[in-house]
């Protein structure tokens, strides 16, 4: 995207900003609203990290530990010691659900990725969704480096009727 078409995509949102703002002109709010759009378009900024992310998960390779899975919702619950959700599920294969219940954390629920995803997924108790989970790196108390599956977005494809 060239300046221009930044300028141009940030009209709209300089617009809604008047309402907050009357008195600023409306160069002055369309600088605001650029300015806004490119840090949140830049490299490294939190939007494009997460989009970045969410690219990784969707185009992983099969076998690897990140990737979609498709599933119902049992049932949602804070880990008060990880300050996280944990999200319980059954695997759906080939329109059969397993009969092994997995979990899967959320990010921290202090963050808004966290609390957004948790809400989520507690609005979709027994629906069948798709679970975007991503893996993150920790030390255990042994010292090992080791992973755990993170859940980063849920897909709501409607009522599960088995």
């Amino acid at each position: 995207m060239d300046n221009r078409d930044l300028v141009i995509a940030s009209i709209p949102i300089a617009l809604a900003m008047r309402e907050d703002d009357p008195d600023a002109s409306l160069a002055e709010l369309v600088r605001r609203a650029s300015i806004k759009l490119l840090t949140l378009t830049g490299e490294g900024s939190s939007v494009m990290k997460a989009i970045d992310r969410m690219d990784s998960i969707i185009h992983a390779e099969k076998g690897s530990r990140k990737g979609v899975i498709s599933a119902v919702i049992d049932s949602v619950r804070r880990d008060r010691k990880t300050n996280r959700a944990v999200v319980m599920f059954h695997g759906l294969r080939g329109g059969e659900l397993s009969d092994k219940e997995e979990r899967i954390n959320t990010e921290r629920l202090y963050t808004e990725e966290g609390n957004y995803v948790a809400n989520m997924a507690r609005g979709l108790v027994g629906h069948h969704v798709l679970l975007y989970k991503d893996q993150d790196p920790f030390v255990s108390d042994d010292g090992e480096n080791r992973t755990f599956r993170v859940l980063r977005h849920v897909e709501d494809l409607g009522t599960y009727d088995a």
